[in-house]
């Protein structure tokens, strides 16, 4: 299923900027997840098109609705899968507390997402496939991985969709500016380190660590900020 697979395609992209709404026009770009998917399935060969597609998908806005219905409802069902997947070892696709098994570290996150999206790629190594996972998409997965988790513990943002929240946090990071991007990211990765590259089941992070089991804040950010800075003026420097 080409939608399906363009839509796995696209979430595996850093680039990704809304992972829930997003629109399709020709000549315009929103950084969505269905904006790149739709942009994969109008660059398909003429003839695979009017093969695939509904008939008249192209010209009619009826057909074209439908259409883009089906491509938000298969999309909803791969959030799902991913949050699943986010979640390992943390609780059960029901909503219940996994006791025992360790959380998952960040590379090996990574990689059971990346197969899952990639599943072509079932035969590469562990380390093939770490090296074709980048830093921004490493990054990336702790940032929904953390979110997803902060928005399950916390009751009073449990009402707001997960997808919303992360959306929402990359359209702010976004408005800082370049420097402020890159520590937002060091963040990431010095907190899932923190929490989840020990070894540990869930359980014994929230007893050890629950008040840490949340987003950086802005002291953590600032921390990576001022070392960003450092590093650049000990380069101008040299």
């Amino acid at each position: 299923n080409q939608i399906r697979d363009l839509s796995k395609e696209a979430f595996l992209k850093p680039t990704i900027q809304l992972y829930t709404r997003g629109h399709w026009k020709p000549g315009t770009s929103d950084h969505s997840l269905f904006m790149d998917t739709m942009q994969g399935l109008m660059a398909l060969p003429a003839e695979f098109r009017q093969k695939n597609f509904p008939p008249k998908m192209e010209t009619n806005r009826k057909v074209q609705s439908n259409f883009y219905k089906l491509v938000r409802e298969l999309q909803r069902r791969l959030r799902l899968a991913v949050r699943e997947r986010l979640l390992a070892n943390i609780v059960t696709p029901a909503g219940d507390l996994i006791e025992e098994g360790n959380v998952p570290n960040l590379h090996q996150l990574a990689r059971s997402i990346f197969r899952f999206l990639h599943p072509d790629e079932a035969t590469m190594t562990d380390s093939e496939v770490d090296d074709n996972i980048p830093v921004l998409l490493l990054t990336r997965i702790g940032h929904l991985r953390l979110q997803t988790i902060d928005q399950l513990l916390h009751s009073e943002i449990k009402k707001v969709s997960q997808w919303n929240m992360i959306n929402e946090t990359l359209r702010e990071v976004r408005g800082r500016g370049s420097d402020y991007q890159a520590a937002f990211g060091k963040a990431i990765l010095a907190k899932d380190h923190a929490l989840f590259g020990h070894s540990r089941s869930f359980v014994e992070i929230l007893e050890e660590d629950e008040e840490n089991i949340k987003m950086p804040d802005d002291d953590e950010i600032q921390v990576q900020l001022n070392q960003i800075i450092r590093e650049q003026l000990q380069a101008r420097h040299s």
